[in-house]
């Protein structure tokens, strides 16, 4: 059960945080400066990296306590 608790959470982060901010409002908004912009870019890759990596620990390490630190 907790291995589908985490999967669920790191979905979320990882996957459908970036959906929906990377679009016109966020990462494409023109009134934003570039600079603002690539800090975005910046968060939204090391969440979905970090995503990965849980994933990676729960299902194939099985370390579920290290993937929620």
């Amino acid at each position: 059960m907790k291995k589908y608790i985490i999967t669920f959470s790191v979905f979320l982060y990882a996957l459908v945080v970036p959906y929906l901010e990377i679009n016109i409002t966020h990462v494409f908004n023109p009134d934003w400066t570039p600079h603002v912009r690539i800090h975005e870019v910046w968060q939204l890759i090391t969440n979905s990296s970090i995503g990965v990596l849980c994933l990676w620990l729960v299902w194939s390490k099985k370390k579920q306590k290290s993937a929620l630190f």
